[in-house]
């Protein structure tokens, strides 16, 4: 499936270019190993290196790595999951957490759609248990939704569960969360619609897969969130004005578990006119307190030159019912500022990673809210292109933080992927 999409906001340009979804993607990722392929029990060809233990921050990369997602399991635990070749690997964090053990696979003997664009998805439930989630476009001539996990903190993981095929040409972007009784679910992207498939027995078997909303922004990834019986999904949304699309920020709900959704309610307070995909979609984060959706959008981009776009949270105290008014987080009125994620620390304070591009070179920043978003502090830049490694442009950013308040952000680039702890 070919489509329209936004893409050179790194150089400040606006190029509007036909590109194919599984060849989407920033630039091509440095020669790998050629050691034999690991089998499940072996140790992968991946190991990543890490600087001798310091007080300060510290970054561990993974050679080679074309995409990452870290997060914080309920223990504190730190673990990244990392794209290579066609397998997924994860690696757990060291129990002093300056580094990380080796990675084992996790996508077995299936194999996984690994892009720039298309993040690995893992989560973890309050037992340890460790979930992954992959899409296989494989010669059935219908992509798959895969899920493996492990019940032993991350040192193995079981053979891949078949989630659901799916009745589409193209899936892409699926994220997975776990409910309260230790049961994935899922939500992605199908031929411009957004499907869910949900276990009902702590990952073992699947509930027939189901679209929920029909028409959605097809590249822009949606996140799910479970409180309680209550799911929330935050996705772009896709409505029509005339011959313009309106690209804005939804959220939708369901109070059974996912077997049924509401209407989807509008977060965004402002429309963003673009007849083109951004390929940057919400983060979505909560408690039963208070729920945080960041996203992009270039409502302020007047000329429409594709060189401005803003990063914006907006909350909700009543479980995605309503929402506050946006708070622009980005201080600058000249960049592109895209790709957030989002974490939630202690005493409540809000973390923020998110991409920057200038004209110039593009960079990783970090902000962090103690007053749930009202205000950010200064954001710190913890990483940009022009720093002399070679790295060509970070992107993809992703955030965690431990019970301890250590702040672990990943994100991708020409040298592989990278785990930056922050005490």
């Amino acid at each position: 499936m070919a489509r329209l999409i936004l893409r050179s906001l790194r150089n400040g340009l606006l190029t509007l270019g036909l590109c194919v979804t599984v060849a989407c993607g920033a630039a091509p990722a440095p020669s790998t190993s050629s050691a034999e392929t690991p089998q499940p029990s072996q140790a992968p060809a991946i190991t990543p290196s890490a600087a001798p233990q310091s007080p300060e921050p510290q970054a561990t990369t993974f050679k080679g790595a074309r995409s990452a997602t870290v997060t914080a399991a309920p223990d504190g635990r730190v673990y990244v999951v990392v794209g290579m070749g066609e397998e997924l690997l994860v690696a757990r964090a060291q129990e002093d957490g300056r580094g990380f053990d080796e990675p084992v696979r996790a996508s077995g003997d299936v194999p996984a759609l690994v892009l720039p664009i298309e993040r690995p998805s893992i989560a973890v439930d309050q037992t340890g248990r460790v979930g992954v989630t992959w899409i296989e476009h494989g010669s059935s001539g219908k992509p798959k939704i895969w899920y493996s996990q492990s019940t032993d903190s991350g040192r193995t993981f079981d053979a891949p569960r078949e989630v659901s095929e799916v009745d589409a040409r193209e899936a892409a972007m699926v994220r997975m969360t776990f409910d309260r009784q230790h049961s994935p679910l899922m939500v992605w992207l199908q031929d411009g619609a957004l499907g869910q498939a949900r276990a009902v027995d702590s990952g073992a078997s699947f509930a027939a897969a189901q679209t929920i909303d029909a028409e959605v922004c097809d590249c822009c990834q949606p996140d799910p969130l479970i409180l309680g019986e209550r799911v929330l999904i935050a996705f772009r949304n896709v409505t029509h004005e005339g011959t313009d699309d309106l690209r804005d920020i939804y959220v939708l709900a369901s109070d059974d578990g996912g077997a049924t959704f509401g209407e989807a309610v509008q977060v965004a307070d402002g429309s963003w006119r673009l007849n083109a995909c951004p390929i940057s979609g919400p983060a979505l984060v909560g408690t039963d307190e208070r729920v945080y959706v960041a996203w992009m959008d270039g409502r302020n981009d007047r000329e429409g030159t594709g060189t401005r776009g803003d990063l914006w949270l907006a909350s909700s105290v009543d479980g995605g019912r309503s929402f506050t008014p946006d708070v622009r987080v980005n201080s600058d009125e000249q960049h592109m500022h895209t790709l957030p994620a989002l974490a939630i620390g202690p005493q409540g304070r809000l973390h923020i990673a998110w991409e920057m591009s200038t004209d110039e070179h593009t960079a990783i920043l970090y902000t962090t809210s103690d007053d749930h978003g009202a205000t950010f502090a200064p954001p710190r830049e913890l990483v940009r292109s022009d720093d002399g490694a070679g790295r060509g442009h970070p992107t993809a950013p992703s955030l965690a933080v431990t019970q301890s308040g250590t702040v672990h952000v990943a994100w991708i680039d020409n040298l592989g992927a990278h785990v930056l702890a922050m005490p």
